[in-house]
């Protein structure tokens, strides 16, 4: 369960990983690259489908769009210093968002409410985990 909010500079995410039953905290978004190259790649859905569109991406879809994208679809996210926030669902062409504030995932009901009152990323995703049983562990901050 996650929730991720962009807010055109900051990408926000929470940090509870879950089984079912226990949560842990753990990462939901990773560098990539360096220097004016260096993204953030995210998602918000099924761990295995995020982990293919990971490898799909960094290897410049070299290894064919992953099957587990659509039979088992996640919001996969990349955000870039130039093009901002776009995203992969059921295919190989992007979903531009670009500078526009967005949320994804479990709790983004309450994100896209806070970030409509003017809450930062970061914010949104605290009002999130304080009222979605789904999210919560904190709050991670990601800027390219």
């Amino acid at each position: 369960m996650t929730v991720i909010v962009w807010d055109g500079i900051t990408l926000a995410t929470d940090s509870a990983a879950s089984d079912g039953v226990i949560q842990w905290k753990t990462a939901k978004a990773w560098y990539h690259g360096e220097g004016d190259d260096r993204i953030i790649l995210s998602g918000a859905g099924p761990l295995p489908s995020i982990m293919a569109m990971k490898d799909w991406f960094i290897n410049q879809a070299v290894v064919g769009f992953p099957p587990i994208q659509v039979t088992d679809p996640c919001h996969f996210i990349v955000v870039s210093p130039i093009m901002g926030l776009y995203r992969f669902e059921g295919g190989p062409a992007p979903i531009d968002h670009g500078s526009d504030a967005c949320a994804f995932g479990e709790g983004r009901e309450f994100a896209y409410g806070a970030l409509a009152m003017g809450a930062t990323a970061a914010r949104a995703v605290e009002i999130a985990c304080d009222y979605s049983v789904h999210c919560g562990l904190g709050v991670q901050e990601y800027q390219v």
